[in-house]
């Protein structure tokens, strides 16, 4: 949540109460924003970025691999237990929509909350909106790569909607990266690769576009300055550091 003009904001609250599409609530909180934003903010580059016929809720969830969904990956009760033994004693009780498991979310969120996984279902049509619009030609190759990827909850439903696309995911936990690339052989992908390292260890490789969603203390700050001094787009949400534990 945050405050703007005297009004205060709360985004998830906001789309689980109103009537409101993503463009409106967006435009809404752009336009009271003060100067030098507010109503001069709706520029003509807002205007291609948010598109006047597209909504932002363009990806079709359910045509998606299941593991590739945050709502199944992240909501499932199969998925949020204590788990014992090694990662593959650990990954062989998680449903992962793999062959021969239940394609359906197990367990429903409370009506009165929203799920972790729609949040990050909102994160993840968030960037790829951006991302079309970086692309321009929906057949143009880039080379993506997902700083401080986690499990891939952003980085594989991406690699879904832009298959043209190769993508690697930077991370430093190997935990993580087993998981990503788990879920990315159940989805079958071909363009999905990962990495473990720093993100200032990812030194060899081009890539086009950077990506960093929640990427905790400086590691925002690295992806930035990395995507700059290898003249590529990035695109990044930073993380909460200076919430003060809240």
């Amino acid at each position: 949540a945050f405050e703007l003009s005297g009004v205060s904001y709360s985004p998830i609250m906001a789309r689980s109460r109103l009537p409101l599409s993503h463009e409106a609530l967006m435009l809404d909180i752009l336009q009271k924003l003060p100067a030098p934003g507010g109503r001069n903010i709706l520029s003509h580059e807002l205007e291609l970025l948010l598109g006047t016929e597209r909504s932002l809720s363009t990806v079709a969830w359910e045509d998606l691999p299941p593991s590739c969904d945050p709502v199944f990956i992240l909501d499932n009760v199969a998925n949020n237990t204590r788990r014992k033994g090694n990662m593959d004693q650990q990954l062989s009780q998680m449903v992962l929509g793999r062959p021969g498991e239940p394609t359906r979310v197990t367990t429903t969120p409370s009506p009165s909350t929203t799920s972790r996984g729609a949040v990050k279902r909102w994160q993840v049509e968030s960037f790829a909106t951006v991302l079309r619009h970086l692309l321009h030609d929906t057949d143009r190759h880039l080379h993506v790569v997902d700083f401080g990827c986690g499990t891939g909850t952003l980085l594989l439903p991406l690699a879904v909607l832009f298959p043209h696309c190769t993508f690697t995911g930077v991370e430093m936990k190997p935990a993580a990266v087993t998981l990503l690339l788990e879920r990315a052989q159940a989805a079958g992908l071909s363009n999905v690769a990962a990495r473990r390292c720093m993100i200032e260890e990812f030194l060899e490789e081009p890539f086009d576009v950077a990506l960093a969603l929640h990427a905790c203390g400086n590691a925002t700050d690295a992806a930035m300055q990395l995507a700059v001094r290898r003249r590529a787009a990035y695109i990044v949400s930073p993380c909460c550091v200076g919430a003060c534990g809240t």
